[in-house]
């Protein structure tokens, strides 16, 4: 588990792109920096997008997102100060979110360890819990996602491990298990208040739990652990959102989530349009599919909570306007059930020789079309392009079932033009992005304006920032090697222990 989640940090942290991909990302990053100062009002703003404030009782303004992916990123972003201290002022900025924007390099392997420790709980499989962890890793568009600065990441975390405490009380009984997925499930609204819909379908799966191997009278006993751990989780909750908003039941969005698009469109797009489909940028949902009978038939009650958590996002976001998750790689809320589709799938391929075959190619075919195309290229590049033909709108077609818009398509005809920039970014008849400015209200467009593989540690020479950043390369490199090798060793079969004759046994 270790191995695998080393060597995960190491390719996302040197894949990382280092800037943020939408205006989301850039208020919780400012919100990041208005925590260290201990304050909940933002200091900068971005007039263009006044949508993403809610205004405080004192008219300064806040973010609107939840403020769990902020403070996660608080360690990272000190330690991003403290190194850059060793560059001039002028480039300091980009080596504090360089090193900030990695928050999701630390949370997706997480994210990986839980999806391995969620099927082999289950099958006891290891080299299949493995193929499946991997496959969701660097075969999917989490890896991807695994770039940005966004909170689904985070949610999705909070969602699957509350999902595998809760399989884990089950199989064992023990009442901390119960109460740990309890309140991992309510963390998970810290992150995304949409998280809400997961907490009943949890708690319900922890009720029958209880009943099925206690009875009905263990109930009271085991609601009363359940409220000890989820009491303080809602009382911090109600006292920072007060503090942030100056209510401790706002939500931050308030009106602003309109829930008026046509529900069966938005659901069946979710799934099969070529621009948004969860099954075109996560292969291993084919598996999940098909092998849903074998799921129920051998995990009957696990596999209808997974089962439940994937429809339920999909239902939730189905009523919604960008259902598509805007600009964004995929869908982008699809990212928050990915996991419980990849356990799903893990569990219908365990046994079956067709599906594990079935999961190794559609692996492939992940690996190199949803993850590196997403993954080397900013994936805004070709939605720029598209509002450039197209013009803008809340609906963009490559939310649609226009497959001359599909953004894989659109990346691979844009890749050679990104590796030239790398090798000669003064090529002429290239595009140009301009200067780079550290202003976080003028610097959106400057990494989707012009093609070059989004890495980076790419991006050092082109925003002209200190070469100190490099420092990060060396415990990187040095966590995907050493990940790499404790992954592999742990292959290896355990040698049994020699016996002893019995006429050689000491007593102590």
């Amino acid at each position: 588990m270790l191995g695998l989640f080393l060597l995960l940090v190491g390719v996302y942290g040197i894949t990382s792109g280092g800037h943020v991909y939408n205006i989301d990302e850039e208020v919780m990053f400012q919100t990041t920096r208005s925590l260290l100062h201990g304050e909940p009002a933002l200091r900068t703003l971005d007039p263009n997008h006044p949508l993403v404030y809610r205004e405080r009782p004192d008219g300064s303004y806040a973010g609107q997102y939840g403020i769990a992916q902020s403070v996660l990123a608080v360690p990272l972003y000190v330690l991003g100060s403290g190194l850059a201290r060793l560059a001039p002022p002028e480039q300091r900025d980009f080596v504090v979110r360089t090193t900030t924007f990695m928050a999701n390099s630390l949370v997706t392997p997480a994210i990986a360890v839980v999806v391995l420790l969620s099927v082999f709980e289950l099958t006891r499989r290891w080299r299949l819990s493995v193929l499946v962890a991997l496959s969701y890793a660097l075969c999917t568009y989490a890896w991807p996602h695994a770039k940005t600065f966004a909170s689904e990441p985070g949610t999705s975390l909070c969602v699957i491990a509350s999902v595998y405490l809760a399989f884990r009380y089950r199989a064992t009984g023990r009442l901390v298990l119960l109460g740990a997925s309890a309140s991992v499930a309510v963390l998970a609204v810290m992150f995304r208040v949409s998280a809400l819909v997961f907490v009943p379908l949890v708690g319900m799966f922890l009720i029958w739990a209880v009943v099925q191997r206690e009875g009905v009278r263990r109930i009271p006993a085991a609601a009363a652990v359940a409220a000890c751990w989820v009491a303080p989780m809602i009382l911090v909750l109600g006292l920072v959102t007060w503090w942030r908003f100056g209510d401790p039941l706002a939500s931050g969005y308030g009106d602003s989530v309109p829930l008026d698009y046509p529900f069966v469109e938005g659901f069946v797009n979710q799934l099969v349009s070529p621009g948004k489909s969860l099954l075109l940028f996560a292969p291993l949902g084919v598996v999940a599919v098909l092998g849903i009978y074998r799921s129920a038939r051998h995990w009957l009650a696990e596999s209808l909570l997974l089962s439940a958590v994937i429809l339920a996002n999909l239902a939730l976001f189905a009523r919604t306007p960008w259902w598509g998750g805007d600009a964004s790689w995929g869908g982008r809320y699809g990212n928050i059930i990915l996991p419980a589709l990849a356990v799903l799938a893990g569990l219908g391929a365990a046994g079956s020789r067709v599906l594990t075959r079935g999961l190794v190619g559609l692996s492939v075919f992940g690996l190199l079309v949803p993850a590196l195309l997403g993954v080397l290229l900013s994936f805004h590049m070709f939605l720029v392009r598209v509002g450039e033909t197209v013009g803008g709108g809340r609906v963009s077609p490559v939310t649609r079932h226009e497959i001359q818009w599909q953004p894989q398509l659109g990346h691979l005809e844009l890749l050679p033009e990104a590796v030239r920039d790398v090798l000669d970014e003064r090529r002429p008849g290239d595009r140009t992005r301009g200067t780079y400015t550290s202003d976080p209200v003028k610097h959106y467009g400057y990494f989707a304006s012009a093609p070059r593989i989004d890495f980076w540690w790419l991006w050092v020479g082109p925003t002209g920032s200190s070469p100190v950043v490099f420092v990060l390369l060396v415990p990187l490199l040095g966590s995907g090697v050493g990940g790499a090798v404790l992954l592999l060793q742990s292959f290896r079969p355990v040698p049994a222990a020699p016996e002893v004759p019995p006429g050689e046994l000491r007593s102590e």
